[in-house]
Formats: structure tokens, sequence, C-alpha cells
């Protein structure tokens, strides 16, 4: 056997280096990154401050309070409601009967749950429409707002990047030398 030559890379791929373009977007991720990173931990205790103050807002909320005591009534009548219709349908001694419960059993279901997400809506709108909630919101917003500039720079980064690639690589493909 006749032993085979070493080689760094398979024949038919080549290597290209990077242009200075590309190396330069490489490097301006690079330190993007890092200023993504830094202003996370640094506004990561401001950030969890500012959603325990929207958690508080909420739980502070007569509004929501009133919207909350509201369908936990609304959820405490619906139970006792169709507990009194399934007693109505075992104690039934008569299909009809029986038939009459069920139908008001499924009537009394279908207009709790009505209900019941009648309420959760309020509880919603209660919570949007809430001041204390709404400045708490606009204060995380503003605080996140160097967070979110630096995602929008970083994936202007990317874009680059890719623009410089296939300015490099000719028509924005990659060859690997299988090309006949």
């Amino acid at each position: 056997m006749d032993a085979l030559e070493t080689r760094s890379l398979l024949s038919g791929f080549a290597h290209q280096p990077l242009s200075a373009a590309v190396q330069a977007d490489l490097q301006k991720i690079q330190t993007d990154q890092k200023a993504l990173q830094t202003e996370i931990n640094t506004l990561r205790p401001i950030l969890q401050a500012d959603q325990q103050a929207i958690q508080t807002a909420i739980a502070n909320s007569s509004t929501v309070q009133a919207a909350e005591t509201t369908l936990k009534n609304e959820v405490t009548t619906l139970q006792a409601t169709l507990k009194t219709d399934m007693q109505a349908i075992m104690s039934s001694t008569s299909s009809t009967a029986r038939k009459a419960a069920m139908a008001q059993f499924q009537s009394d279901l279908k207009a709790g749950q009505t209900t019941i997400q009648t309420d959760q809506q309020s509880i919603q709108t209660a919570i949007s429409n809430d001041p204390d909630v709404q400045a708490a919101k606009q204060k995380l917003q503003t605080d996140d707002a160097p967070i979110t500039a630096d995602e929008v720079t970083l994936q202007a980064d990317y874009a680059q990047l890719q623009k410089d690639l296939a300015a490099q690589n000719g028509s924005g493909t990659t060859t690997t030398g299988a090309e006949a």
C-alpha cells in the first residue's frame, strides 16, 4: 500500500482569508456584544425592581382588587350553581327531568364561562388603565431602552456582516470547489 499524502484541507475546498471589512464587522460585533452584556449586568437589578414595582402597582390597585373580588365571587357562585345542577341531575327520577336538569347544567356552565371570561377581561382592563401600573410599565420601558438599543445595534452589525461576506465571496454564495 502506498502512503497517502497529508493535507490540511480537503482537496476542492478553497480557504479564503477574511476581508478587512469582514474582520472589522466581527470586531464590532464582539465589542457590541460586550456592551450589551455590560448593560444587562448593570441594569438587571433596576429592571427587576421595575418588574416588582409593576406587580406592586397591580396588587395595590383598588380597581384591580374590585375586579378580582368580582371574579372570585362569580367563580364561587358558579361552583354552587353547578353543584346544585349536578344534584338535580343525580336525583332526577325520569328521563325527561334528567334531560331538563342536564340542559340547565349546560346552560349554567356556558353562562358561567362567559361571565368568568368577562371578569378576567375586566381585570386586564383595570390593570391596563391603572395610572400607577402605566407609570411603572413606562419606567421599565425607559430603563430597558439601552438594552433594546444595543440589540438593534447588534442586528445591524450582523446585517452588515452578511453584506460584507456576500461582497467578499463575489456573488453572495460560498464556493466549495464542487462545481463542474
